[in-house]
């Protein structure tokens, strides 16, 4: 059986994968796995998550882009990213990944839906009304 040759130099990108899956071939198991990690995406379900979130990610990994999509799907959702990393994040900057985590736990991070709502209180205390999301 001969391989499907890809005519995109990383279509066994994560990135590739999620936004164009009819670019991954039916024979590779590279491929396969891909489509099943698709298959798995939840956004309906991550939007409505209520739970302050952290993910934690590696610069230089193949998943940053999907990490970062997930992070905007996600309304509580805090996204640290380890420059001197890739896929194995914990391994390359266990105190970067330590620091994340403590000062998330401790409420030093800040959420895009927190942000929101701290510049809307400061508008209100300050006279103004309400800023559209679209502004900030």
């Amino acid at each position: 059986m001969y391989h499907t040759v890809h005519t995109w130099p990383c279509a066994n990108s994560s990135f590739l994968a999620f936004f164009f899956p009819s670019f991954l071939c039916s024979c590779c198991s590279s491929c396969k796995s891909q489509r099943s990690i698709i298959a798995l995406r939840k956004m309906d379900e991550m939007s409505r998550c209520q739970v302050p979130t952290l993910i934690i990610a590696g610069a230089t990994d193949n998943l940053l882009r999907a990490n970062v999509a997930d992070s905007c799907n996600m309304p509580d959702c805090v996204l640290h990213v380890s420059s001197i990393s890739g896929h194995e994040t914990a391994l390359q900057d266990p105190i970067g990944v330590s620091t994340a985590i403590h000062h998330f736990m401790s409420g030093r991070t800040l959420s895009l839906k927190k942000y929101r709502e701290r510049v809307n209180r400061v508008a209100v205390e300050r006279g103004h009304g309400p800023v559209p999301s679209s502004k900030l």
